[in-house]
């Protein structure tokens, strides 16, 4: 692996002469088992001659023995013959470090904190203890270098004042742990957070570079810190930085309120779990990223709205996630540093259906491939229309508008959003009667991070024939793929709304996807009489049910329904998303230079969506999704790439390209889509704590045209103060 590629790597033992065939078949742990588990958690196929003598992979062995074998001893089910490992990401620099301690130097204590302290580190770093004779051996191994290595999660320090006190006699007034001059320093501590002025005595301290052991229980500071200070008995460089961390008022505000097995702090043992749970794009899991200080996971709305009163409280801004789609990361980090906590909805997912209405509440942090699933229990001639990735969270992308392969039939999914219940700036929960009718229109596609916290929707069901009909139709360039997409422009918007053909270009090829809601006995002449060129004929026909077209469409034949409900991601890689909107048609000699551009070292996709129907009859100005009428498609630029420093080639790419195509958009403003969130159309300025307006208009224009004034009006209405906040939210337009 290390010679392929240095930052990829696989989660085993310590020991490289142990076999893979036991390790794995009994678990597999190893010094990297904190950040990404056992071995068999990233075994993904495995081939097994059976008792039979068969050769099986795992989808002729079936789960129940693919499971067995993955730590259940495969010497008992079978002989197996290889593995398939999914394998993970390692920075370029790792830190270790040995120390020994001996009973005399305080093992035993040492050793007893050691039980509290190592499971609860962040999940970069594994210290494991040996213990030989009167010594105990510490060793680790972090993924990061080692200036990052001593900040760590921060908690109280009394948590181990005990321990700091084994290495210093009693009574002893100041001691001299940390001094900024001592030749003998081993240890360079950067950072020790909160008010440093409770005691009279703490300025003369600091002045003199050296810091009470009475006075550490007031402040916070790195537990790992403390720990090896411990260890090592060394002097350490303290440098006061950063503002006053946030007060520990927000935390009990909400102890008191939301039950502690929903609440996470940085110190907690499943901080780190929890906040990469569902992170998409993997470029935010670096270390640099700035992370919430804490992370809510209600389970009721009123664990919404307690955060609500205990954020405006005590100062604690809120962010929140559903799916984890944001292409910029918006709803679990920060651009710049900054005290906020995440809700993460991804325990409030329920969706209630009501057939007879054909209606169903939905629950934000649902995603799309549960909505589905479940309305197509309930009945099979219902369905809904939004996007094409199952995974994708329903909060998110209602809030941006939200569309798939049936926008033409029935438009976005907000076009469907009857009902909704949010948490306001003031905690207060509202449904569309008590918000008013200004409030309910913003937070159907203009960003319901900006204005609230959307806890559920009520969507109108739409009907679905029971049969309907997918085709995949590859062209390469060679196969004429210019001339047809030159042809597809004009065609693609004005065949009846039952069908949708959308292109996937990259490369030299061009994939032409399409959804018919109907048979393929209708489809193959309509195809026949307006689209001729593409060739299309009954062998390109995939009849099904609407339910099995969805996941058919980014699964292919190996998707099932039941992948509708894996709320896990398969692609996990670094990404750069940008986007356009076509109203005129972009000329063949244009579309031949394209062409050159997706060969070009770090070329990215172009996948290309097109209007008419149903979502371009709707006036712009229904809803805060803007882009409808007289729109022919708009176009997403996708980039994928794997290795942290392999991303140069792919960002520039993407916007050179995007750069190429500004002549043939639209222009005045530039359109783009609010759920392909892209930063580089600009963010927001704070000032006096509050979001400016100009700022914001900026990228607000491109994303919602006239109707970001509305939008910025109706904010200034429902929070004022801009307590909900980040990069790219709504900015109050205040008198």
């Amino acid at each position: 692996m290390s010679k392929k590629n240095p930052q990829i790597a696989f989660p085993a033992g310590v020991c490289p002469t142990i076999g893979v065939g036991g390790h794995f078949s009994g678990g597999g742990i190893g010094m990297m088992m904190r950040k990404h588990g056992l071995s068999i958690n990233k075994v993904i196929d495995a081939k097994l001659v059976n008792a039979s003598g068969d050769l099986v992979n795992r989808t002729p062995m079936g789960e129940d023995l693919f499971w067995a074998i993955r730590g259940g001893g495969g010497e008992s089910f079978g002989i197996v013959v290889s593995w398939k490992e999914s394998l993970v990401e390692v920075p370029s620099t790792v830190t270790d470090f040995n120390i020994a301690k001996t009973i005399d130097q305080g093992a035993i204590g040492i050793l007893k904190k050691w039980q509290d302290v190592a499971p609860t580190l962040p999940s970069d770093i594994n210290i494991r203890v040996v213990v030989q004779g009167q010594q105990a051996l510490f060793q680790s191994l972090y993924l990061g270098a080692c200036d990052a290595l001593l900040p760590g999660p921060v908690m109280a320090l009394k948590y181990i004042y005990a321990l700091l006190l084994m290495t210093y006699k009693k009574g002893q007034h100041i001691y001299p742990i940390y001094h900024r001059y001592d030749k003998h320093a081993k240890i360079l501590l950067y950072e020790i957070e909160g008010p440093l002025q409770k005691d009279k005595y703490m300025k003369e301290i600091i002045s003199m570079t050296l810091v009470a052991m009475e006075f550490f229980i007031m402040n916070r500071v790195s537990a790992l810190a403390l720990l090896l200070c411990a260890c090592l008995s060394a002097s350490c460089h303290v440098a006061v930085s950063g503002p006053p961390a946030p007060r520990d008022d927000f935390l009990s505000c909400l102890t008191r309120r939301v039950p502690p097995r929903l609440l996470f702090a940085k110190s907690s043992p499943a901080y780190g779990s929890v906040w990469s749970s569902t992170i998409r794009n993997i470029k935010f899991l670096s270390d640099k990223t700035v992370r919430p200080l804490y992370i809510i996971t209600p389970t009721d709305a009123s664990h919404i709205q307690s955060a609500v009163v205990c954020g405006r409280r005590h100062g604690m801004r809120l962010r929140v996630r559903s799916g984890g789609h944001d292409y910029e990361g918006l709803s679990y980090r920060s651009d710049k540093p900054e005290p906020f906590a995440v809700v993460d909805l991804s325990k409030m997912r329920q969706v209630r259906i009501d057939g007879k209405l054909a209606t169903a509440w939905v629950d934000s942090g649902a995603q799309l491939g549960e909505i589905y699933y479940a309305v197509s229990k309930a009945t099979p001639k219902l369905g809904f229309p939004a996007g094409v990735c199952a995974t994708i969270g329903v909060g998110g992308h209602f809030s941006g508008g939200g569309f798939g392969m049936m926008l033409r039939k029935y438009g976005t999914a907000v076009d469907n959003v009857i009902d909704a219940k949010v948490v306001d700036a003031n905690g207060k929960l509202l449904d569309r009667k008590s918000m008013g009718e200004d409030y309910f229109w913003a937070i159907r596609g203009g960003g319901g991070a900006s204005f609230g916290i959307v806890v559920s929707w009520q969507i109108k069901l739409v009907p679905v024939p029971p049969t309907v009909t997918v085709f995949q139709i590859h062209k390469g360039v060679r196969d004429g793929a210019i001339d047809l997409i030159t042809k597809w422009q004009q065609v693609a918007p004005s065949l009846p709304e039952d069908l949708m053909i959308r292109i996937m270009a990259m490369g030299q090829d061009a994939m032409f996807e399409a959804l018919y809601l109907g048979t393929c006995k209708d489809l193959v002449p309509l195809m026949n009489a307006r689209f001729p060129e593409l060739g299309m004929n009954p062998s390109h026909c995939n009849e099904m049910s609407w339910i099995e077209s969805v996941p058919y469409i980014p699964l292919g034949k190996t998707g099932t329904v039941k992948d509708l409900l894996n709320r896990t991601s398969n692609i996990r890689a670094f990404g750069k998303y940008k986007s356009d909107y076509v109203r005129d048609p972009i000329p063949r000699s244009v579309w031949e230079k394209i062409f050159a551009w997706l060969v070009k070292p770090g070329a990215g996709v172009m996948i290309m969506d097109p209007y008419g129907g149903r979502i371009s009859s709707i006036p712009e100005d229904a809803t805060p999704f803007p882009h409808r009428q007289g729109m022919l498609f708009n176009i997403q630029y996708v980039n994928y790439w794997f290795g942290e420093g392999a991303g140069a080639l792919p960002n520039q790419w993407s916007r050179d390209m995007y750069a190429f195509m500004e002549p043939y958009v639209t222009k005045n403003p530039r359109q783009a889509y609010v759920n392909y969130r892209d930063l580089e159309l600009g963010v927001n300025q704070v000032v006096g704590d509050v979001s400016t307006y100009a700022s914001g208009k900026v990228w607000g224009d491109k994303y919602f045209k006239g109707n970001f004034d509305r939008l910025a009006r109706i904010k200034a209405k429902v929070d004022p103060q801009d307590y909900f906040r980040n990069e790219q939210s709504i900015p109050p337009l205040l008198k």
